[in-house]
Protein backbone atom coordinates (compact mmCIF):
# COMPACT_ATOMS: atom_id res chain seq x y z
CA UNK A 1 0.00 0.00 0.00
CA UNK A 2 2.57 2.15 0.35
CA UNK A 3 3.28 2.41 -3.60
CA UNK A 4 0.75 5.57 -3.29
CA UNK A 5 3.03 7.54 -1.06
CA UNK A 6 5.40 7.54 -3.90
CA UNK A 7 3.13 8.60 -6.27
CA UNK A 8 1.81 11.27 -4.57
CA UNK A 9 5.75 12.59 -3.71
CA UNK A 10 6.47 12.34 -7.05
CA UNK A 11 2.67 14.22 -8.59
CA UNK A 12 1.89 17.19 -6.17
CA UNK A 13 4.01 19.75 -4.39
CA UNK A 14 5.59 19.05 -1.06
CA UNK A 15 3.23 21.00 1.27
CA UNK A 16 0.11 19.47 -0.74
CA UNK A 17 2.05 16.00 -0.32
CA UNK A 18 2.19 16.22 3.48
CA UNK A 19 -1.89 16.51 3.97
CA UNK A 20 -2.23 13.86 1.28
CA UNK A 21 -0.01 11.25 3.78
CA UNK A 22 -1.60 12.71 7.05
CA UNK A 23 -4.74 11.72 5.48
CA UNK A 24 -3.39 8.76 4.24
CA UNK A 25 -2.04 7.46 7.90
CA UNK A 26 -4.88 9.23 9.45
CA UNK A 27 -7.77 7.02 7.88
CA UNK A 28 -5.35 4.05 8.23
CA UNK A 29 -5.42 3.81 11.10
CA UNK A 30 -9.02 5.48 11.91
CA UNK A 31 -9.99 2.19 9.91
CA UNK A 32 -7.74 -0.26 11.46
CA UNK A 33 -9.22 -3.73 12.56
CA UNK A 34 -12.13 -3.07 10.72
CA UNK A 35 -12.68 -5.32 7.26
CA UNK A 36 -14.16 -5.66 4.16
CA UNK A 37 -16.93 -8.41 2.75
CA UNK A 38 -13.84 -9.72 0.80
CA UNK A 39 -11.81 -10.10 4.20
CA UNK A 40 -9.41 -6.98 3.01
CA UNK A 41 -8.82 -4.51 5.38
CA UNK A 42 -11.26 -1.66 5.10
CA UNK A 43 -8.89 1.02 4.30
CA UNK A 44 -8.20 -0.55 0.92
CA UNK A 45 -11.31 1.16 0.00
CA UNK A 46 -10.77 4.36 0.52
CA UNK A 47 -7.18 3.39 -0.59
CA UNK A 48 -8.21 2.40 -4.05
CA UNK A 49 -11.00 5.51 -4.38
CA UNK A 50 -7.88 7.67 -3.80
CA UNK A 51 -6.31 6.37 -6.36
CA UNK A 52 -8.65 6.13 -8.82
CA UNK A 53 -8.98 10.14 -8.20
CA UNK A 54 -5.44 10.46 -8.71
CA UNK A 55 -4.94 9.02 -11.78
CA UNK A 56 -7.76 11.69 -12.58
CA UNK A 57 -5.17 13.81 -11.86
CA UNK A 58 -7.68 15.77 -8.89
CA UNK A 59 -6.20 18.24 -6.69
CA UNK A 60 -4.44 17.05 -2.98
CA UNK A 61 -8.16 18.44 -1.81
CA UNK A 62 -10.40 16.10 -3.07
CA UNK A 63 -7.82 12.75 -2.55
CA UNK A 64 -7.16 14.22 1.07
CA UNK A 65 -11.32 13.60 1.26
CA UNK A 66 -11.20 10.68 -0.41
CA UNK A 67 -9.08 8.95 2.10
CA UNK A 68 -11.07 10.04 4.93
CA UNK A 69 -14.66 9.63 3.57
CA UNK A 70 -15.57 7.07 5.36
CA UNK A 71 -14.04 8.24 8.74
CA UNK A 72 -16.85 10.35 10.29
CA UNK A 73 -19.67 7.36 9.28
CA UNK A 74 -17.78 4.02 10.22
CA UNK A 75 -14.99 5.29 13.20
CA UNK A 76 -15.08 7.34 16.33
CA UNK A 77 -13.99 10.32 14.46
CA UNK A 78 -15.99 13.37 14.54
CA UNK A 79 -16.33 16.47 12.13
CA UNK A 80 -14.50 18.41 14.58
CA UNK A 81 -11.82 16.05 14.80
CA UNK A 82 -11.41 16.14 10.60
CA UNK A 83 -11.85 19.95 11.29
CA UNK A 84 -9.18 20.10 13.66
CA UNK A 85 -6.58 18.47 11.12
CA UNK A 86 -7.55 19.21 7.82
CA UNK A 87 -9.63 21.99 7.98
CA UNK A 88 -13.43 23.49 6.65
CA UNK A 89 -12.74 23.06 3.19
CA UNK A 90 -11.89 18.90 3.36
CA UNK A 91 -14.69 18.01 5.96
CA UNK A 92 -17.18 19.81 3.72
CA UNK A 93 -16.18 17.24 1.06
CA UNK A 94 -16.39 14.47 3.73
CA UNK A 95 -19.72 15.27 4.81
CA UNK A 96 -21.10 15.81 1.13
CA UNK A 97 -20.16 12.45 0.70
CA UNK A 98 -21.50 10.95 3.89
CA UNK A 99 -24.97 12.76 3.43
CA UNK A 100 -25.66 11.32 0.04
CA UNK A 101 -25.61 7.95 1.83
CA UNK A 102 -27.90 8.93 4.90
CA UNK A 103 -31.38 9.09 3.67
CA UNK A 104 -33.84 6.17 4.48
CA UNK A 105 -36.64 6.05 1.57
CA UNK A 106 -40.17 4.40 1.79
CA UNK A 107 -40.07 2.82 -1.52
CA UNK A 108 -37.56 2.32 -4.68
CA UNK A 109 -39.40 5.04 -6.47
CA UNK A 110 -38.55 7.51 -3.56
CA UNK A 111 -35.11 6.90 -3.54
CA UNK A 112 -34.67 7.03 -7.62
CA UNK A 113 -35.85 10.79 -7.15
CA UNK A 114 -33.70 11.76 -4.08
CA UNK A 115 -30.54 10.37 -5.33
CA UNK A 116 -31.03 12.55 -8.37
CA UNK A 117 -32.07 15.67 -6.08
CA UNK A 118 -29.02 14.70 -3.70
CA UNK A 119 -26.72 14.90 -6.86
CA UNK A 120 -28.15 18.20 -7.97
CA UNK A 121 -28.01 19.51 -4.92
CA UNK A 122 -24.28 18.21 -3.90
CA UNK A 123 -22.90 19.52 -7.53
CA UNK A 124 -24.30 22.97 -6.83
CA UNK A 125 -22.00 23.55 -3.53
CA UNK A 126 -19.38 21.38 -4.95
CA UNK A 127 -19.12 19.00 -8.15
CA UNK A 128 -15.66 17.77 -6.26
CA UNK A 129 -17.98 15.62 -3.74
CA UNK A 130 -19.69 13.84 -6.82
CA UNK A 131 -16.75 12.95 -8.43
CA UNK A 132 -15.53 11.58 -5.17
CA UNK A 133 -18.77 9.14 -4.54
CA UNK A 134 -18.39 8.29 -8.62
CA UNK A 135 -15.50 6.94 -7.68
CA UNK A 136 -16.62 4.99 -4.64
CA UNK A 137 -19.57 3.58 -6.53
CA UNK A 138 -16.80 2.42 -8.67
CA UNK A 139 -14.93 0.90 -6.17
CA UNK A 140 -18.01 -0.70 -4.37
CA UNK A 141 -19.42 -2.02 -7.82
CA UNK A 142 -15.44 -4.15 -9.15
CA UNK A 143 -16.21 -5.90 -5.13
CA UNK A 144 -19.93 -6.84 -5.53
CA UNK A 145 -19.47 -10.65 -5.95
CA UNK A 146 -18.05 -10.06 -2.29
CA UNK A 147 -21.45 -9.12 -1.13
CA UNK A 148 -24.57 -11.07 -0.23
CA UNK A 149 -26.62 -11.99 -3.15
CA UNK A 150 -29.49 -10.09 -1.81
CA UNK A 151 -26.71 -6.47 -1.59
CA UNK A 152 -26.02 -7.66 -4.85
CA UNK A 153 -29.37 -7.09 -6.21
CA UNK A 154 -30.10 -4.17 -4.61
CA UNK A 155 -26.63 -2.43 -5.30
CA UNK A 156 -27.23 -3.29 -9.42
CA UNK A 157 -31.10 -2.76 -9.68
CA UNK A 158 -30.16 1.12 -8.05
CA UNK A 159 -27.16 1.40 -10.59
CA UNK A 160 -29.21 0.29 -13.66
CA UNK A 161 -32.81 2.40 -13.22
CA UNK A 162 -30.73 4.86 -12.30
CA UNK A 163 -29.04 4.80 -15.98
CA UNK A 164 -25.76 4.73 -14.17
CA UNK A 165 -23.92 2.03 -14.57
CA UNK A 166 -23.05 2.31 -18.37
CA UNK A 167 -21.99 5.73 -17.91
CA UNK A 168 -19.89 5.01 -14.83
CA UNK A 169 -18.01 2.45 -16.79
CA UNK A 170 -17.51 4.64 -19.50
CA UNK A 171 -16.32 7.90 -17.69
CA UNK A 172 -13.75 6.25 -16.06
CA UNK A 173 -12.52 4.37 -18.76
CA UNK A 174 -11.90 7.06 -20.24
CA UNK A 175 -10.27 8.29 -17.15
CA UNK A 176 -13.17 11.18 -16.83
CA UNK A 177 -11.10 13.18 -19.70
CA UNK A 178 -13.93 13.86 -22.32
CA UNK A 179 -16.27 14.49 -18.92
CA UNK A 180 -13.72 16.85 -17.48
CA UNK A 181 -12.28 18.81 -20.27
CA UNK A 182 -14.27 22.73 -20.31
CA UNK A 183 -15.44 21.98 -16.84
CA UNK A 184 -13.99 24.88 -14.43
CA UNK A 185 -14.08 23.70 -10.56
CA UNK A 186 -13.13 26.02 -8.33
CA UNK A 187 -13.17 25.56 -4.54
CA UNK A 188 -14.71 27.96 -2.20
CA UNK A 189 -12.16 30.40 -2.19
CA UNK A 190 -12.66 30.60 -6.04
CA UNK A 191 -9.60 28.85 -6.89
CA UNK A 192 -9.01 26.70 -9.86
CA UNK A 193 -8.95 23.13 -9.23
CA UNK A 194 -10.00 22.09 -12.32
CA UNK A 195 -8.07 18.83 -12.98
CA UNK A 196 -8.09 19.02 -16.72
CA UNK A 197 -8.16 21.73 -19.07
CA UNK A 198 -9.41 21.85 -22.60
CA UNK A 199 -6.26 20.76 -24.54
CA UNK A 200 -4.38 18.72 -21.92
CA UNK A 201 -3.05 15.07 -23.13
Amino acid sequence: MLEILEKISNIYKKEDAEVLVKAYYYARNAHKGQKRASGEEYFTHPYAVAEILISLGMDYTTVSSAFLHDVIEDTPATEEDIRREFGEEILTLVTGVTKLDKIEFKSHEEEQAENFKKIFISMAKDIRVIIIKLADRLHNMRSLNFLSKERQLTDEELVEQTNLRKEYIKQFRAGFRQHLEGIRVVDPEGNDVTPLKKGEA
